[in-house]
């Protein structure tokens, strides 16, 4: 899923600004306290990124995201995801997002479910308004973006069920 992410035509444009400023500045606009002194190595073209498995824990993504987490739930449940941060969390914006992957079944069919959930805040909650928020389209742009995203990972997932020969009906449901 995090081809269909960060490979799309969509976010095309935000990797060829974060991988320049990186290139230029030589900062990343991810900047996240308390994680390992060792991290793997970045992945700074969307290129690097495997078709299939997701990059290691506290990757560091076109230089503006950072792996916080992979997880699984009880093998019951089905469900997994994947975790990336951005901002930084000693400075007012950041934020994550949440890709997950559910199996259902019902009726003698499974089916997929995929979700995307994102947050975006202050960290410093010290009362000052972060650029984003004293910037008020900026919060509403970034969630319609968002969610242009998560179509263009579901587009990427559907193809890729389609070429392998899996009958695919994607539903809209909005919780």
């Amino acid at each position: 899923m995090l081809n269909g992410f960060f490979r799309s035509w969509v976010f095309a444009p935000e990797e060829v600004v974060s991988r320049n400023v990186v290139r230029v500045t030589g900062r990343n606009f991810t900047k996240l306290s308390g994680l390992p002194e060792q991290t793997p190595p970045p992945i700074l073209f969307s290129g690097q990124l495997s078709e299939s498995s997701l990059p290691p824990l506290y990757t560091l993504l076109i230089g503006a995201f950072q792996i916080v987490d992979i997880w699984q739930t009880k093998a019951d449940d089905n469900e997994c995801g994947v975790d990336f941060a951005y901002g930084w969390n000693t400075g007012t914006f950041a934020g994550c997002h949440r890709l997950s992957v559910t199996t259902l079944q019902e009726g003698g069919a499974s089916y997929l479910r995929l979700t995307l959930a994102c947050l975006s805040c202050n960290p410093m909650d010290d009362g000052r308004r972060s650029w984003v928020e004293t910037l008020g389209f900026l919060s509403v742009f970034h969630k319609v973006y968002a969610e242009v995203l998560f179509r263009a990972v579901v587009g990427d997932v559907v193809t890729k069920l389609e070429a392998s020969g899996a009958r695919v009906h994607p539903v809209a449901d909005h919780e």
